[in-house]
């Protein structure tokens, strides 16, 4: 049952505190679904000649070698089930795309079609992540993320064989091609970019590896890399959730990267231009960067670029209203601490001014309160004195709050263990080990709490463990706490008959 606080300003601060905790959870709830169905540009490819294809909130773009946009056609429109996860161009002009269901279609820009091609068996969970065209060979390499190795398939989208180094792959998020017989790949948990030997139906060899170092200790994840024509390789460091990533760039020969700077941007993608590397920032910017002066502008038209200003600003904005909602709860944790101390300062000022009502002297009689107790099952310690605890339904709740800030306490080691500083909301686990300190205490405390009687004086003992005894008359009733001068407790106990 809930007890409402003599102080009014107690009560107004925790129902602003309740319904202020509820909005900011909407807010986090309804704008990270609006975030997370509304991608920002992601999968992106750039063909020898400088043509340019990428995905921008559900829509397929295509732009010319001068950064002329040509066509933008819906995902949904196209047929595509699910999400596109990766695409690669082919050397006759069509479009390979995977969705996030392991589907791989080809799609023909005019007219607008697709062609389902292969439905991949990926385990149920596992997404493909990358793709690479091998016109060479006539076939299709596919970067499976969390089937943790490379599908090589037919033209006609049949499964050739599965490959993966010796030592394995943990995570590849990106392939491309460097020659008919070598690939670059992102080993993304592994922490490395490979290049990889074609050896037929032997496992690829490892010819060259990147351990990836980045300044932002947390940036080591590499999901995208590319080598220009100068012999440089690109790549694109994260962190944990694949999230704000830093560009990198590996001089021949070197093995420590150098940061490039990409103001306000978070970059998902690498596209090999004739002259320079295309860059996708996944809050809907397409960066070109010189290859001389390293230079950073926006390509494309303006119109495109208008376009992609708009959902930059809308998604700025969801992001903006999910850390109001973070924030929100956080000040209102302050606000609910704060009704509670209104609520304990009025309490005590009741039980000091108040006039309170005595207890009842003891009218039964010594012998037959033992008897009473005995029938509860309450024993008499060496004084002679029976005791009554805290209630065992509360300890019992307190220890279901201790056991649910344990597990927030365990999540978050693990955020941090498995995502390495990830960009995961930890504020909304930061109250965690204040709530466990403060059930620990409380637990510890009420332990503590016991009211005993030898059937002519009381005995009390408060949280602290201060102790205090005294003829019935000497206690007073405030509330629900039992006062002996400076000593209270609140008079819950696991007996519910009346032993005085």
């Amino acid at each position: 049952m809930i007890e409402l606080s003599k102080s009014k300003a107690a009560n107004l601060l925790a129902i602003v505190a309740i319904l202020s905790i509820a909005l900011g959870l909407y807010l986090i709830i309804d704008n990270g679904n609006r975030l997370s169905s509304n991608p920002g540009l992601s999968a992106l490819h750039a063909s020898a000649q400088g043509e340019v294809v990428f995905v921008s909130d559900s829509y397929l773009h295509q732009l010319d070698a001068q950064g002329q946009r040509q066509h933008r056609l819906s995902v949904t429109a196209l047929g595509i089930d699910g999400r596109v996860a990766a695409l690669a161009m082919e050397a006759r002009g069509q479009l390979l795309l995977i969705s996030d269901k392991g589907i791989l279609y080809r799609c023909r820009f005019s007219p607008a079609d697709c062609d389902e091609l292969a439905r991949l068996q990926l385990d149920g969970w596992s997404n493909a992540y990358a793709l690479a065209v091998d016109e060479s060979r006539g076939r299709i390499l596919i970067a499976d993320s969390k089937g943790h190795h490379i599908r090589a398939l037919n033209a006609d989208g049949t499964i050739q064989q599965q490959l993966h180094p010796n030592d394995g792959l943990r995570y590849p998020n990106d392939i491309s091609l460097l020659s008919a017989e070598q690939w670059l790949v992102a080993d993304t948990n592994r922490h490395r970019v490979l290049v990889l030997q074609h050896r037929g139906n032997e496992s690829p060899l490892i010819v060259e590896e990147w351990a990836i170092q980045a300044p932002q200790a947390s940036h080591h994840w590499p999901i995208a890399a590319r080598r220009d024509q100068d012999g440089f390789t690109w790549v694109i460091a994260a962190n944990g959730l694949l999230e704000k990533g830093q560009l990198l760039l590996y001089e021949p020969g070197e093995t420590d990267g150098h940061p490039l700077s990409l103001p306000d941007a978070d970059p998902a993608g690498l596209a090999l231009l004739p002259r320079g590397m295309l860059v996708a920032d996944f809050r809907h910017r397409l960066l070109h960067v010189d290859p001389l002066s390293y230079r950073v502008s926006e390509y494309g038209d303006p119109a495109l670029k208008e376009e992609l200003q708009v959902l930059r600003a809308q998604r700025q904005q969801w992001e903006q209203l999910r850390l109001l909602g973070m924030t929100l709860i956080g000040l209102m944790f302050g606000i609910g601490v704060w009704a509670g101390w209104l609520d304990f300062k009025t309490r005590k000022h009741g039980a000091a001014q108040t006039a309170m009502s005595p207890v009842a002297p003891a009218a039964t009689p010594r012998a037959d309160l033992f008897a009473r107790a005995a029938r509860h099952g309450l024993a008499r310690d060496a004084r002679g004195i029976i005791w009554i605890g805290a209630s065992r339904d509360f300890l019992r709740n307190i220890k279901l709050v201790m056991a649910v800030s344990i597990l927030m306490l365990l999540a978050s080691l693990l955020l941090l263990a498995f995502y390495s500083h990830s960009e995961f909301p930890l504020e909304l686990l930061a109250p965690a080990p204040v709530v466990f300190a403060l059930t620990l205490w409380l637990f510890s405390g009420f332990r503590k709490i016991a009211i005993g009687t030898d059937g002519q004086r009381l005995y009390i003992v408060d949280p602290f463990g201060r102790q205090a005894q005294g003829t019935p008359d000497a206690f007073a009733i405030a509330g629900r706490r039992l006062v002996m001068g400076s000593l209270s407790i609140p008079s819950c106990s696991d007996n519910k008959k009346d032993l005085r």
